[in-house]
């Protein structure tokens, strides 16, 4: 019974730690998972671990990371703690968080070193914000078997956990059909929250697959469109904060058949990661960078190559720039990103092609649509109608200080406004 105790009040505890984290210090997680290294059977560099070229690699890599305003990162540690503490302080000293992905906590003889048996300092590096544990369990049974691993960690350690969960079979399907995956479409991910009582729910969605985008969805693949997603993830388990993972990798890049996973462009990459922030996600973690030797794979793509650098599009943009401006963002803007809440209101508008949500600053009590083009092909105008009542005589953008064109008639303000290809705005309305 102590036990148990003592487990629940470290949940509450990770639970305001996370959320004091980011509010006090508006840390807004942008970031990727570091796969460069020790998985070296994927990647064969002509070093090893723990040299003098391997730390110039991990230093090199973090101005990576810092030039495009990456400043959160999923590491693993490795067998030996001074190479951990190397790559941790490496982190801390340029201000960029952590979220520990420790192996099997109960294998003491895990070849990567895990927290589970005695309190290991490591652990508890001040660069360290979260753990993160397995990735897309599919059974009760191995929920059953994550749950034990949580309750092995959160004895010892008060930061939260996450696990990764398949977002593209997660609600009711759209179409009310079957998907046609391997292995059985149920979503487990309600099960699995509930089961781990997770803090922050954590999710991929790749969407960008063969011939399909954002509007025209792969229904076979994926129980209900992204942006559907997006706003099924906001509400989804106890108003827990959810955090995304979207996808900086391809399988091929022409929009066909064989590009299974598509690499996306720049403005694909743009309307992907706005949608989940227009619905309040809290988090960007994009998978990842980089892991593969392209010699082997060449036809898989990252956002940045074995070298670090950065991979052309099929349209000739450069995807990991625009990932990088959209991490400018978050960080000029984390204040209001991790609060802003959507209204209780709607408002009618045009153009299905265009999302538009209306939200709300819980602080300043102010009004703002988020609206995302998701045709990444197209331009497209846009616009919708405010009331009356709620006497709206301005729309600023506040990424761009875009001042929208608004019209006061008998129906109230309209406010049209146009969006290139993938582009989208966060309007303040006053």
């Amino acid at each position: 019974m102590k036990y148990k105790a003592t487990k629940t009040i470290l949940s509450i505890i990770a639970l305001i730690t996370y959320t004091s984290l980011c509010t006090a210090n508006q840390h807004f997680p942008f970031g990727v998972f570091d796969k460069s290294d020790p998985y070296q059977k994927f990647d064969k560099k002509d070093y090893h671990v723990g040299s003098a070229k391997w730390m110039t690699y991990r230093q090199e890599f973090v101005k990576k990371l810092k030039k495009y305003n990456i400043n959160t990162v999923i590491n693993t540690p490795y067998k030996n703690d001074n190479h951990t503490r190397f790559v941790l302080d490496t982190f801390y000293n340029n201000n960029i968080k952590v979220i520990f992905q420790p192996g099997n906590p109960f294998n003491k003889k895990s070849s990567i070193s895990s927290p589970g048996y005695t309190v290991d300092s490591v652990y508890q590096h001040p660069s360290i914000i979260a753990y993160k544990l397995w990735d897309e369990p599919k059974t009760l049974e191995k929920l059953n078997k994550l749950k034990r691993w949580y309750g092995l960690i959160e004895k010892h350690y008060d930061k939260p956990i996450v696990t990764a969960m398949i977002g593209e079979l997660m609600g009711e399907s759209s179409t009310g059909k079957a998907l046609n995956v391997k292995g059985d479409d149920k979503d487990i991910a309600i099960a699995a929250w509930r089961t781990l009582d997770s803090k922050i729910l954590f999710a991929r969605h790749y969407p960008y697959r063969r011939q399909y985008d954002l509007v025209n969805w792969y229904k076979e693949k994926m129980k209900m469109p992204f942006h559907e997603w997006c706003a099924y993830m906001e509400t989804a388990y106890k108003g827990r904060p959810w955090w995304y993972i979207p996808q900086l990798f391809g399988k091929g890049k022409n929009k066909s058949k064989k590009s299974y996973w598509r690499f996306p462009t720049s403005n694909e990459t743009n309307a992907l990661i706005h949608t989940a922030l227009a619905n309040g996600a809290r988090g960007i973690i994009g998978w990842g960078i980089p892991t593969y030797d392209y010699t082997k794979k060449p036809s898989r793509k990252m956002f940045l190559d074995e070298n670090l650098t950065p991979e052309v599009a099929r349209d000739g943009s450069i995807p990991m720039n625009q990932y990088g401006e959209i991490g400018r963002l978050t960080k000029d803007h984390a204040d209001l990103l991790l609060r802003h809440k959507k209204a209780n209101i709607q408002f009618k508008g045009t153009n299905n092609e265009v999302l538009k949500i209306t939200r709300t600053d819980p602080k300043t009590k102010k009004l703002y649509m988020y609206t995302v083009n998701l045709n990444t092909e197209k331009t497209n105008i846009a616009s919708f109608i405010i009331p009356e009542p709620f006497n709206i005589t301005h729309a600023v953008d506040v990424y761009s200080n875009k001042q929208l064109n608004t019209t006061i008639n008998t129906k109230g303000t309209e406010i049209v406004y146009k969006l290139t290809p993938g582009e989208a705005f966060f309007v303040q309305l006053d």
